[in-house]
């Protein structure tokens, strides 16, 4: 038998202060190939949870399921996605969505000094298919087509004044690829 629990520690000082990890690491949740990690991080400055999840055959399917959440003071991330690979040289398609968000307060320097704070927000969004075209076991031709969606919102915090903040801004991208492999 093989143990895919992994339990992991670690500690550290350095210049007077403790840092430390914790956490689990499972490679094979409950024999299904699925695998989850938590961790509790204390860093010189800060402390982190998270969480990790992966499901590479996401309800039975060739799908890929992966989600994730980490906090810390003044953040807080979410991300998830699902996506149908090429899983074969003879797939006919692929498709895949995903999303982020990402909530953080940070620090605003003017000439090299801290004068404010503000609250950064961050939403990303992006889905893409793809298609083979004439693939056989020994050769594949795959096109893809993809978009994402991007948005940044800023706000000022405890008496920042606004006129210094990075302005909201929002990006949408469209991207094709195209891939020739001779296996």
């Amino acid at each position: 038998d093989t143990w895919t629990l992994n339990p992991q520690a670690n500690f550290s000082r350095a210049g007077g202060k403790n840092a430390w990890k914790v956490g689990l690491v499972e490679h094979n949740l409950l024999g299904m190939g699925k695998s989850i990690s938590v961790f509790d991080t204390q860093g010189p400055t800060n402390r982190t949870q998270s969480l990790h999840y992966r499901d590479p055959q996401f309800l039975g399917q060739h799908l890929i399921f992966n989600g994730n959440i980490v906090r810390e003071p003044g953040t807080k991330q979410y991300g998830a996605s699902l996506s149908r690979p090429f899983y074969s040289t003879i797939s006919k398609y692929s498709a895949g969505v995903s999303g982020n968000h990402d909530e953080r307060d940070l620090s605003l320097y003017v000439g090299g000094g801290a004068v404010g704070e503000y609250h950064r927000t961050h939403d990303d969004s992006s889905m893409s298919v793809g298609r083979a075209f004439g693939s056989s076991p020994s050769l594949t031709r795959q096109f893809s087509l993809q978009f994402k969606h991007t948005r940044n919102t800023f706000m000022p915090v405890s008496g920042t004044t606004s006129g210094l903040l990075p302005l909201d801004n929002r990006a949408n991208v469209i991207g094709a690829s195209a891939s020739i492999q001779s296996i």
